[in-house]
């Protein structure tokens, strides 16, 4: 069923965010201890499929400019 829906999304370009943040409880992360397993499983799934992919790091306001950086990159294209 996942990768029928995969296969019918439209082309995206997904930021990866790096595992350099504090681990805070939260509904939507997952496995606290299992934190750069789980980004080498999604940046392999990314190369596998050949899907366009920035990594976010940073921490704070230097993340956010840092995936912004990654969005105008994408806007120029």
């Amino acid at each position: 069923e996942i990768e029928k829906i995969l296969s019918q999304q439209t082309p995206r370009h997904y930021l990866l965010t790096y595992p350099d943040l504090k681990w805070e409880e939260d509904p939507l992360r997952e496995h606290p201890n299992k934190l750069n397993e789980l980004f080498n499983l999604y940046k392999l799934e990314l190369e596998k499929r050949n899907l366009p992919y920035d990594i976010v790091t940073g921490q704070g306001s230097s993340r956010v400019k840092n995936a912004l950086s990654a969005i105008d990159k994408l806007k120029m294209g």
